[in-house]
C-alpha cells in the first residue's frame, strides 16, 4: 500500500474530540510551510483577516471554560484576536453558547482583543439550530461554504490536511445522496440516509399524500446509529406516529413502527390508545408485539404499539422503498382515521 492508497485517518477518528484536535493542530501550525495555507484560510474566514495580514504569535487552548477550541493571536497589523470555536460533527447545539458568552464577556484576558465566535459544523445544519446560534451572537457557515473554502487545499502535501479535506468532501458527497443507501454502518452512511430521506423520500411522500392529514419529518436518532423518517397524523407530534428507521431497511428488508413517544397521557387515559391497539390487531399489514404496561413496577402506557409484519414489505432499491413507505403510511392513516 502506497501513501496515496493509505486509509483515511478521519474515517476512524469521527468524533468531535478528533475534530477539536485537528483544529488545534492546524492553528498551532500556522507557521509550517505545508500547513499554513490551510490554517490561514480558516483564520481569515473566521476572523476576517486581511489577505496579507501575518500572524506574529499564537496560543491555543482546548476546553477553556468548556469551549472546544480557543485561539489567541496577534498580527503585524497591531491587532489582537480571540477566536472561539464550538465544534460539531453530527450533533446539534444544545443551548451552551449563551453560557460560553458569559465567560467570554467577563474575561479580562480578552478585553483588548477582537472577539470572533464561530459555530463550526461541517455537516447538516437545521433551521432551529441556526436560529439558536444566531440568537446567541455566534456565526455559522453553511456546509457548502466550508467545502468551498477547503477544496483548494485538497492536494496539500501534508497528509493530515489532505486526509481531513478528503473526509470533509466525502461528507459533502454523502449529503448529496438521492438514492436509497445500501448500508447503515458508518457516519457517512447515516448522512446519506438523511440526504435520501430529505431529497427523495419526503418530497415523493408529500406529493403522494398532498392534501391529506399527514406531515413528514426526518432526523438523526440522537445516540442511536440510525436515521428516522416519520409520518405524523394531522402533523400532531403528541399522538401516535409512524416511524421508519434506516437500520431496518438494509438488505431488502423493511419495517415501520407505530409509536407513542411523547404522546399526551390523557389520550391513553381516555382509552384512545387501546382502541387503536385493537384496530392494529385486525390490520393485514401491522401487528402488535409484546405491549409493556409497566416499568419498574409503575404503570405506563405502551410506547411501541405496532409494527409491519415480517417480509410483507421489501425495499431492495429506491422505488421499492418508496412503495413500502406509501403502503405503510396509507395503512397508518386508515388506522388513525378517527383519532380526535
Amino acid at each position: 500500500m502506497n501513501q496515496n492508497e493509505r486509509r483515511n485517518l478521519f474515517t476512524y477518528a469521527t468524533k468531535e474530540l478528533s475534530q477539536d484536535a485537528f483544529l488545534l493542530w492546524l492553528f498551532n501550525n500556522y507557521d509550517d510551510e505545508e500547513v499554513s495555507p490551510t490554517s490561514y484560510a480558516l483564520l481569515r474566514k473566521f476572523c476576517g483577516l486581511a489577505p496579507d495580514e501575518k500572524i506574529l504569535s499564537l496560543e491555543t487552548k482546548a476546553q477553556w471554560h468548556k469551549i472546544d477550541v480557543s485561539v489567541w493571536f496577534s498580527t503585524d497589523s497591531g491587532k489582537k484576536y480571540a477566536l472561539f470555536v464550538e465544534d460539531k460533527t453530527d450533533s446539534a447545539e444544545h443551548n451552551q453558547l449563551e453560557e460560553y458568552n458569559g465567560h467570554i464577556d467577563s474575561s479580562k484576558k480578552i478585553r483588548e482583543h477582537n472577539v470572533c465566535k464561530i459555530y463550526y459544523k461541517p455537516g447538516k445544519l437545521y433551521q432551529d439550530e441556526m436560529k439558536r446560534v444566531e440568537d446567541a451572537g455566534w456565526k455559522y457557515f453553511e456546509f457548502g461554504e466550508i467545502c468551498n473554502l477547503l477544496k483548494p487545499f485538497a492536494g496539500s502535501s501534508d497528509p493530515i490536511v489532505r486526509m481531513y479535506i478528503e473526509h470533509i468532501l466525502a461528507r459533502e458527497e454523502a449529503l448529496s445522496a438521492t438514492e436509497k443507501p445500501k448500508n447503515n454502518d458508518t457516519p457517512l452512511d447515516l448522512l446519506a440516509w438523511l440526504s435520501f430521506f430529505e431529497k427523495t423520500a419526503i418530497p415523493r411522500m408529500e406529493k403522494e399524500f398532498e392534501g391529506e392529514n399527514v406531515q413528514f419529518k426526518t432526523w438523526r436518532a440522537r445516540h442511536y446509529p440510525y436515521i428516522v423518517l416519520a409520518a405524523f397524523y394531522k402533523g400532531d407530534e403528541c399522538i401516535p406516529y409512524l416511524e421508519i428507521r434506516s437500520r431496518n431497511c438494509i438488505d431488502g428488508k423493511f419495517t415501520a413502527y407505530i409509536l407513542c413517544y411523547g404522546m399526551d397521557i390523557t389520550y391513553a387515559l381516555k382509552g384512545h390508545q387501546e382502541k387503536l391497539i385493537k384496530r392494529i390487531e385486525k390490520s393485514e399489514l401491522f401487528k402488535c408485539g409484546k405491549l409493556c404496561y409497566s416499568k419498574k413496577g409503575k404503570p405506563i402506557f405502551p410506547k411501541q404499539i405496532g409494527y409491519t409484519k415480517e417480509e410483507l414489505l421489501q425495499a431492495e432499491d429506491t422505488d421499492e422503498f418508496i412503495e413500502a413507505v406509501k403502503k405503510s403510511v396509507r395503512e397508518f392513516l386508515d388506522l388513525m382515521r378517527d383519532w380526535d
